[in-house]
């Protein structure tokens, strides 16, 4: 990809890796956390999204953090610093049910993943609440109802697929 240069196509906006690209102004959004907060949302449409503005991170100079489905509304735990960029992966869903295995989206939360494989008469190491998210508590560790037996959540995670 390459970085747009200072033009009609960009929003005027200076920052340490240039003009920002005005598609992005489109999609990003306040930050929920309070109105003197000047970080930004930016929804995550797909994998191939993530590739897009994967440069302008590792660039550095601006802070992007991730947060998925979850319940952590806490400042700094999930969100970019007062400038940064808060990479929202809640549009990566999806469930996918194979004989040993659950593959689940970034963006589910524990509770559909629940009603899914007890459909099939299965169970699955998570989150002891049906509003948590699967990102964090896969990569934190946290407990489950079967954490005795079957260890931390993030103890069972077979793959996670990096983009």
């Amino acid at each position: 990809m390459n970085t747009p240069q200072r033009s009609e196509e960009t929003s005027g906006r200076d920052g340490p890796l240039g003009a920002v690209p005005l598609q992005w102004m489109a999609l990003v959004v306040p930050l929920r956390g309070g109105a003197r907060s000047t970080a930004q949302l930016l929804p995550v449409l797909d994998c191939k999204f993530v590739n897009v503005i994967k440069p302008y991170a590792l660039k550095g100079g601006i802070y992007f953090a991730v947060q998925g489905a979850g319940q952590q509304p806490a400042p700094g735990c999930t969100n970019a610093n007062d400038t940064g960029v808060t990479l929202d992966l809640c549009n990566l869903t999806g469930i996918e049910l194979e004989d040993d295995f659950v593959s689940i989206g970034a963006g589910e939360r524990w509770g559909k993943v629940y009603d899914k494989v007890i459909e099939r008469g299965l169970g699955v190491t998570g989150s002891r609440s049906a509003l948590g998210g699967i990102g964090g508590l896969a990569l934190a560790g946290d407990l489950s109802f079967f954490c005795s037996r079957e260890g931390f959540i993030c103890d069972n995670v077979v793959d996670y697929e990096i983009i």
